[in-house]
């Protein structure tokens, strides 16, 4: 084959301001041994049908990068996956515009979601991802990137 489908490890995230953490090297020895590229995968569960949806990104050839260099590529790449969940949840369930949504839109001041969307939306990533997301928490989700930092953190 031309490249080499794994789950990078690591990739939970338990930092500020990342979506996902820094990852293990494993990914990058084994473009550097093999020379074959690496395809970042994101996911997430649909706890009411017990579906798992899968997001495959394109190939990547880390080999020609120095380890840091090629691993900050590769988060890179799985962060931008996971920004792209939380983007189509916002169109299709939210009916807010693609091209207005960017990690750094304010929910409230920039897509105009009120307070009982943004409560919809906290219930819609519960679901989504199988998490509980408490009150006070909700009150934090400033920004695209807050909710999706969140779910990065706190997903099961």
């Amino acid at each position: 084959g031309n490249s080499v489908l794994i789950w990078p490890e690591g990739s939970l995230n338990n930092t500020e301001n990342l979506l996902i953490q820094k990852l293990f090297g494993g990914p990058y020895y084994l473009a550097k041994s093999t020379g074959k590229k690496v395809v970042p995968i994101s996911n997430y569960l649909e706890p009411e049908t017990n579906t798992i949806y899968i997001r495959v990104g394109e190939p990547l050839d880390l080999s020609k990068y120095d380890k840091e260099e090629a691993l900050d590529i590769l988060r890179d790449a799985m962060a931008t996956m996971m920004f792209e969940q939380i983007k189509e949840l916002l169109v299709e369930e939210l009916q807010i515009k693609e091209s207005d949504i960017t990690p750094e839109a304010e929910l409230i001041n920039d897509l105009g979601i009120n307070s009982l969307e943004l409560a919809d939306l906290a219930l819609l990533c519960e679901e989504r991802y199988n998490i509980e997301i408490e009150e006070d928490a909700i009150g934090n989700f400033v920004t695209v990137a807050d909710v999706a930092d969140y779910l990065a953190k706190n997903a099961k």
